[in-house]
This record gives C-alpha cells, sequence and structure tokens, in this order.
C-alpha cells in the first residue's frame, strides 16, 4: 500500500510540475495610418453647357444639377471651390454670375456661393465615409445683359483638405 501511495505522490508532482510549465514569446508589430482623404465626383456630364437663348434666362440665369460628391476622409475635412478663367469673362460681370450650391434642386437652394478665382469654403465635415460625408451639386448662372455675348469656359476646381 505504501509502494502505491508513493507512486501515486510521484506521479502526481511529475503531473503538476508538468502542467505548471509554458513558454512565451513577443513579436512587436508597427502600424503606420498616414492621413487619408478621396473626393470622388458623380457628374452628370463631362461637361457643363449653359446656353442663353432666351432675355428670360439672361435676367433670371440658369440652375443645374450637376452631381454628388462623396468624401472619405480619416480626419475632419473641408471642401474649398474656385472658378479659373473667371478674368477672361467680359463686360460688367456680376458678382453672382457663377455659383455653386449644394443641393439636387437649384430653385430650392438659397446659400448658393459666387465664385472667384480664389479658394472659398464650400463644405465640411467630420471623418469617416458615406452618409453625412456625401451631397448633391448645382451650378447657376446669372449673366444678366451686361456680360458681352460670347462662349466662355471655367474650370471649377475643388480642393479637399483635413483640419
Amino acid at each position: 500500500m505504501k509502494k502505491v501511495s508513493v507512486i501515486a505522490a510521484v506521479f502526481g508532482l511529475v503531473v503538476f510540475l508538468s502542467a505548471n510549465v509554458n513558454a512565451q514569446q513577443s513579436h512587436d508589430v508597427q502600424i503606420n495610418i498616414q492621413q487619408l482623404a478621396d473626393l470622388d465626383f458623380s457628374l452628370q456630364n463631362n461637361q457643363e453647357v449653359f446656353d442663353f437663348t432666351t432675355p428670360e434666362q439672361l435676367s433670371d440665369g440658369i440652375g443645374r444639377y450637376v452631381g454628388d460628391y462623396q468624401v472619405k476622409s480619416n480626419r475632419n475635412w473641408r471642401i474649398k471651390v474656385k472658378a479659373q478663367g473667371l478674368q477672361n469673362v467680359q463686360g460688367n460681370v456680376p458678382n453672382n454670375f457663377f455659383q455653386v450650391g449644394l443641393g439636387e434642386n437649384p430653385e430650392n437652394i438659397s446659400n448658393f456661393i459666387s465664385l472667384t478665382n480664389s479658394d472659398q469654403d464650400l463644405v465640411q465635415g467630420n471623418k469617416g465615409a458615406g452618409q453625412p460625408n456625401s451631397g448633391k451639386i448645382s451650378y447657376k448662372v446669372n449673366p444678366g445683359f451686361e456680360v458681352e455675348p460670347q462662349s466662355y469656359n471655367l474650370q471649377v476646381v475643388y480642393t479637399l483638405s483635413q483640419d
């Protein structure tokens, strides 16, 4: 009986000692996340054409939905906008000659921004993607009767930056 007890005790000690043996290794991992931002446009047309064929269009202007924007950014962001080529427009050019607004129906947009050759804030948002970091853009052209009749080409430049 003593022999069985001694063997059981030794076996238990061996099991106990082997159960408490463990090994560890560690591995360092570095994760680098850059400041990332992407601005995507889904435009209705590659080039918008505003044809003024009636006196009412000259006085009232023509507005048009031109497309959607979407921002993906891992920091808060803002979009600035400007128009290049305004200096080529001849005549007494009204301040509201070319405007950009947020929305699909130009008739319902109350806060159009009159563009110049300098960047102006259009919209800003929080980091993320999808809604609410997307929206619709419309243009409105208001030549009035003082701008010389001819064809003018403007380039609208959107710049996405992170705060």
